[in-house]
């Protein structure tokens, strides 16, 4: 590897990184669109993979720090499946404040949901997550002063709540 950096140098095998994982990207975009040629995948791979070991030799990363950070990040991301399953498992209820706040709403509004920084919105036609925000077509009201209220609507959520199955919750002790 070594040989490689020192005939091309830094930059050019840097630049070669990008270039090879866009095409790893391109291969596995084709997929979306049907075409899987698991075989393409592989070799684009293999050639990211030989990139990532000359970037780590530049930079004198040592493999027992990579694999120090992978392996914290990696128990991060298992905690935070296993909230996520914890989630899940709670059965969702709802304050009579809330309720409350609910039917006073307009009545155009009939769905719910939270945004990545927490915030509310109530929509009139339902809205879907696509590209990691939730996208609409018709009215929608943001409710930013009540973002404490409604800690069962999460961002987490794949589907957005129906206000009227809201309504139906059991109801908990505000406080």
């Amino acid at each position: 590897m070594k040989l490689l950096i020192d005939h091309y140098g830094h930059e050019s095998q840097k630049m070669m990184l990008l270039e090879e994982m866009a095409e790893l990207q391109k291969e596995i975009c084709k997929e979306f669109r049907g075409e899987l040629n698991k075989e393409a995948i592989t070799e684009e791979v293999a050639d990211v993979l030989i990139m990532l070991e000359q970037v780590q030799m530049m930079y004198d990363i040592s493999d027992i720090r990579l694999l120090e950070i992978a392996n914290e990040k990696l128990a991060r991301q298992l905690r935070r499946i296993v909230d996520e399953e914890d989630w899940k498992h709670e059965e969702a209820t709802i304050t009579d404040d809330e309720k409350a706040i609910l039917r006073n709403l307009p009545g155009k509004y009939e769905w719910i949901v939270r945004d990545k920084k927490g915030t509310l919105y109530v929509y009139q036609d339902k809205p879907q997550k696509v590209a990691g925000d939730w996208k609409y077509i018709g009215s929608v009201g943001c409710l930013d002063v009540l973002n404490h209220q409604f800690q069962m609507v999460r961002w987490e959520d794949d589907e957005p709540w129906k206000i009227e199955d809201l309504l139906k919750l059991d109801v908990k002790k505000d406080g």
